[in-house]
Parts: structure tokens; C-alpha cells; sequence
């Protein structure tokens, strides 16, 4: 096991405290106008190399044995353990235009910097939360304030993002449902309202910017709503699973287990089919007791990979206001990313051609895994 990928993951699953100066850092990266899912924190790279997105506030972090702290004298900072000073962090300067005002928002109120080269459309909410069937490991819609976002305002934000870099867009996070409640999955307008709301985006967006990836991350559509997504301008899809055991995930998703796990594998093969290799993912949450047994994982990633799906794999970690009580195996974390990497040579897939989620390495340990074992020196340029 590489020590610093390691170092990695227990980042991940245990954040860490951070001094005055760096909790600075993280409020600059993390704009208050704008909450997130929880999964916010501060974007550093780890010893020039391994880059990260390291949970600072909430509660549980405080608990880490790990404290990122900045030395004024040496104007550098570094990681410590339990009063050892490990190895020395680069902290990520967001862009310029993070700032910009966009028409009556900023533009981090349209756009939040989710990765070194990543933007994803600032959460929403999600009527899964409004109807009292939110997923128990997540928190968007808590304390949510934020005002609807036009199309427009996309498509005027989209258009200031610096070309220079090889930045994503994401739209998604956050699920729009029927007004009406007895329309159900299944129905054909089960999907319409988010669809439509993805398409008048994706179309603003191209009028700006004809060639940034846009990557669409939801609950699997119909065939004809990924056609609509696709010929609107969508490059590449996430529709994630997340918990791989339908009774489990019952319990924990009421709201998104109402779509069975053979919807998201047929959507899943069928967005392949329509934008190509390497450009489809899905995410799977490890726990080690409260979610899927490690048997169940790996038949998960083997089956994805087989149809040409990249896997995303989460450790769990506990933000304020989640429901499920633990956190991930770091142990466990570390050996399903090492036998996703196998499947991944098996069935011939590349991570580093993937899209948006699934190229952003600050929340997994896949991608640095694959730099470990082929000598790879493949990093996101810093704004």
C-alpha cells in the first residue's frame, strides 16, 4: 500500500483541523453564498502530487488525528499527526473569475469549484429532500438558501470560464421531480422537468463554449432523454448508484431506490452507446458495515466495468446533518479502489479519458492508484 495514497484516504474519511490561517484558505474556496452537499473542504495537493479536497468543517473533523497547519515563517504548509509533521501541502488558489459577477449572482453562485479543474452547477436542493425521502448519507437541501438559476445565468457564466485550462462543467446535484406527486417512475414525464431544465442549460452553455466537456450527473433517465442531452450538447454521463444491494439501499435512499438497479445498468450501457469508451461512470459509497459488504462491491465494479462504465468510489464520511452514523474502512477503501484498477485493465478502460466526476481525482484514491502503478505524472493545472 502506497503510504501517501494512503495518507490520502485517511484524509478523505477523517478530514482534518486546520489552523487560522488555512481555515482562511478553505472560506475562500468555499464561498458562504453557496452551500454544497456537505462534501465541501479545502483543495490541496499532497507532496506535489497527490491532489485532495480535505473536509475541515464539520464536527466530526475535529476528531481527526490529523491538522493541516501553515508556517508563516517558511511561507509553507504542511499535514501533522498527532503533533509529527508528515509531509508538506500545496493549498489551491481558486480562479480569478470565481469572483465575477454574473448579471445578479456571482459567479460562484452559478458555478462551485468541486476539483483543480472542475466546475459543477451550484446546488439547488433536491425534491427528494422536500418530500421527506432524502438519502440518509447526504445533506443537500439543508439549510439550502439559494436562488433558482436560469439557463441564461449558466450559459453567461460558462461564457467568462477561462479557456486556458482544461475545465469540465457538471450539471446536476440535486434531483427535480414532478410537481404532481402520483406521477412515478416509469410514468414518461417522470424525468421531464429535470430533462428540460438540463437542455435549455447544456444549449446556453454551447452558445459560449462549443467544445468544454459537460458532464450530466442524475438519476438515469429514459433512452429519449439521454438522445435530448446528447444532441443538446452533453458530453458525458454519471448516473450513480451508490448503494449497490436494493434492500440496503431502500433503507437508506427511500426516494432515489423507487428506481430500480436494472433502470441504472441499462441507462447506463445505453449512455455508453451513445457518446463512447471512457466517458460513463457511476458512483458506489463505501462504508464497511453500514452499506455494501465488500462481496457486493466487487461484483458492483466487475459488472460496471464489464459495460464499459467507470466506477467512482466514495469513502463514506460523516457530515453535519447526515444520518448514518460511522465512517468508511480505510483498509477496505483501499483494497476495492486496488481491485477497480484491475478490472480496469481487464476490460480496457481509461480513466485519464474520462469526463468531469470521474477525471476529478479530490475525493477518490482510483486515479492516483493508476499514476502509482504506471508511473503516470498526469496533474490538473492549478489556476
Amino acid at each position: 500500500m502506497d503510504s501517501l495514497i494512503k495518507l490520502k484516504a485517511e484524509l478523505l474519511i477523517h478530514g482534518a483541523r486546520v489552523d487560522e490561517t488555512l481555515y482562511e484558505q478553505y472560506k475562500k474556496q468555499n464561498p458562504r453564498e453557496i452551500l454544497k452537499t456537505g462534501n465541501n473542504g479545502l483543495f490541496v495537493r499532497i507532496a506535489k502530487k497527490h491532489e485532495v479536497m480535505i473536509c475541515v468543517s464539520h464536527k466530526k473533523n475535529a476528531e481527526s488525528p490529523y491538522k493541516l497547519v501553515y508556517d508563516e515563517e517558511n511561507n509553507n504548509s504542511y499535514i501533522m499527526n498527532n503533533g509529527v509533521q508528515l509531509v508538506n501541502v500545496e493549498i489551491m488558489e481558486i480562479p480569478t473569475f470565481y469572483n465575477n459577477e454574473i448579471g445578479q449572482k456571482k459567479f460562484h453562485e452559478v458555478f462551485l469549484f468541486e476539483g483543480f479543474s472542475y466546475f459543477h452547477i451550484a446546488y439547488k436542493g433536491c425534491d427528494f429532500f422536500n418530500r421527506k425521502l432524502e438519502c440518509k448519507y447526504c445533506t443537500t437541501g439543508k439549510g439550502q438558501k439559494n436562488k433558482s438559476i436560469s439557463s441564461q445565468e449558466i450559459g453567461a457564466a460558462a461564457a467568462t470560464i477561462d479557456t486556458e485550462h482544461n475545465y469540465h462543467i457538471c450539471i446536476g446535484g440535486g434531483t427535480i421531480l414532478p410537481q404532481d406527486t402520483n406521477i412515478k417512475f416509469g410514468h414518461r414525464d417522470y424525468f421531464k422537468a429535470n430533462m428540460d431544465y438540463f437542455v435549455q442549460a447544456i444549449s446556453e452553455i454551447r452558445k459560449y463554449n462549443a467544445t468544454i466537456p459537460i458532464w450530466i450527473e442524475c438519476v438515469p433517465p429514459y433512452e429519449s432523454d439521454i438522445d435530448r442531452l446528447v444532441e443538446a450538447g452533453a458530453t458525458s454521463f454519471g448516473f450513480n448508484i451508490e448503494i449497490w444491494n436494493p434492500k440496503r439501499k431502500s433503507t437508506i435512499c427511500p426516494g432515489k431506490s423507487e428506481i430500480p438497479r436494472e433502470h441504472y445498468l441499462k441507462m447506463l450501457q445505453y449512455a455508453v452507446e451513445c457518446v463512447g469508451n471512457n466517458k460513463v461512470g457511476s458512483s458506489l459509497i463505501i462504508h464497511g458495515t453500514e452499506f455494501d459488504e465488500k462481496k457486493e462491491l466487487l461484483v458492483a465494479i466487475k459488472e460496471l466495468s464489464k459495460i464499459g462504465v467507470h466506477t467512482c468510489l466514495l469513502p463514506y464520511k460523516p457530515f453535519t446533518e447526515t444520518k448514518i452514523i460511522g465512517k468508511c474502512d480505510v483498509d477496505l477503501f483501499y483494497e476495492v479502489n486496488e481491485f477497480a484498477y484491475e478490472c480496469y485493465q481487464k476490460y480496457n478502460l481509461d480513466p485519464f479519458q474520462n469526463e468531469g466526476c470521474m477525471l476529478c481525482s479530490s475525493c477518490t484514491i482510483l486515479l492516483d492508484i493508476f499514476k502509482s502503478k504506471q508511473n503516470q505524472t498526469y496533474i490538473t493545472k492549478v489556476a
